[in-house]
This record gives C-alpha cells, structure tokens and sequence, in this order.
C-alpha cells in the first residue's frame, strides 16, 4: 500500500498521508517540564526526572532531545556542544580518559560515561583501554 500513496513507510511505523503525530495537553505540558528541567543544567541533565517512554520517543524524533542510553537524555543543542568539546580535546590532547572528558564537558561521571559509550557507538570515539580516541579525527569538525 505504501508504494501506491495508501500509507507512508515512516521507518519503524506507517501513518496515512498528512498525518503527524501531536500531543495531547497533558503530553504537552509534560514534554515542557521535562524539556525545561533539562534546560536548567545542560551538561548535567537530572538523572530524576523521568519521562513516559513514548513521549521521550517523540522528543527524540522530532529532533528536540538526545537519548544517549543509561537514562541519560541531553537537549539537542546540548549534546551538539557536548560533541564539539569532546571533539576539540581530543584533538588537541590525542586521546583522554573518562575522567578528564567529564572535567572538560563539566558534567557529572554517570553522565560522561554515558555519553561517551554513545558516542563509541556512533563511531565518533574509540575506547583504547582506559581512554577515548576520535576514530576518525579528519571526520569531525570541531
């Protein structure tokens, strides 16, 4: 049906045509508090503030929040400037430990260690024992 114009294939769902998803206004309201309490502490988003599944989800699609895993969820912009730092040091420094990314991006362990696996799964970093190299430094602007 999606190739005659009955459903659009939208990844891991179908919708009709001109359909989108939207929030009802107890969604929205939620979807504001979560997204402010994030916006208190970029760096260091608050690990109890927790959000229904679904709606973290429809945050994440529409580009609004990072879920990095652990619970761990950074606003977008966030997380971008999270990257660059990341980036910038390493290619300053060539490689660094959990330790000195967590002072760099000035954000907490469990938040660092977190993000950094993400990024080891996005294939941006490498862990190399106890340290992280760019996988790729000439890939990544920063």
């Amino acid at each position: 049906m999606a190739g005659e114009g009955g459903l659009v294939d939208r990844g891991e769902m179908v919708s009709l045509p001109g359909w989108s998803p939207a929030l009802a206004a107890a969604q929205e309201m939620a979807a504001k508090s979560f997204l402010g309490a994030l916006a208190v502490s970029p760096a260091n988003p608050p690990g109890d503030k927790h959000i229904a599944p679904d709606l973290l989800g429809y945050l994440v699609e529409t580009g609004a929040v990072v879920d990095v895993g652990a619970g761990v969820v950074f606003l977008t912009d966030a997380y971008d400037r999270l990257v660059e730092l990341t980036v910038h040091h390493l290619r300053e420094k060539g490689s660094a430990r959990l330790a000195d990314l967590r002072d760099v991006l000035g954000t907490s362990r469990r938040n660092a260690q977190a993000f950094l696996e993400h990024l080891d799964s996005e294939r941006i970093t490498l862990r190399r024992g106890e340290e992280r190299v760019l996988r790729n430094p000439g890939a990544h602007s920063g």
